[in-house]
């Protein structure tokens, strides 16, 4: 019970905009952890490319980028849930997706069994996911 109320507590004393933020992030990875659970893969592709057509954006400079993605790691780590690289990727996508050249990036591998990745990169820099090795192959990118 005491975490619990430390974690309120630092909620609490957040500024207005980061509370937003933070409400609107944990909004968005738990639409799309249930959606990724009950819906196939290819149907979740054309919801999710229609999302990003029909959403708001609104333009970040770097260091509300940096903020922004620093929350989402955060917010992951509140969730009941098991907030995967690929719905923090798919959220960060959701709401930078007005920055220019900002890939969302899945990739496989099957060097040690079946894995896969997920991460964000503009210009060769790793916004959000930890660095791929280089042994994953793209499956998925969405400009």
């Amino acid at each position: 019970m005491k975490n619990w109320w430390k974690s309120f507590k630092t909620f609490w004393r957040l500024s207005r905009l980061n509370k937003v933020d933070s409400l609107k992030i944990a909004i968005y990875l738990t639409f799309f952890w249930f959606t990724l659970k009950m819906v196939p893969f290819n149907k979740f592709i054309r919801l999710y490319n229609y999302i990003l057509r029909n959403h708001k954006s609104t333009n970040y400079n770097i260091s509300r980028v940096q903020e922004i993605t620093q929350t989402i790691k955060t917010v992951s780590r509140y969730l009941v849930f098991d907030s995967t690289c690929l719905t923090q990727a798919l959220t960060a996508k959701l709401i930078l997706r007005s920055i220019p050249d900002l890939v969302l990036t899945i990739g496989v591998s099957l060097v040690n069994g079946f894995e896969a990745h997920a991460w964000i990169e503009k210009d060769r820099m790793y916004i959000i996911g930890d660095t791929p090795s280089s042994h994953f192959t793209p499956i998925w990118c969405i400009e």
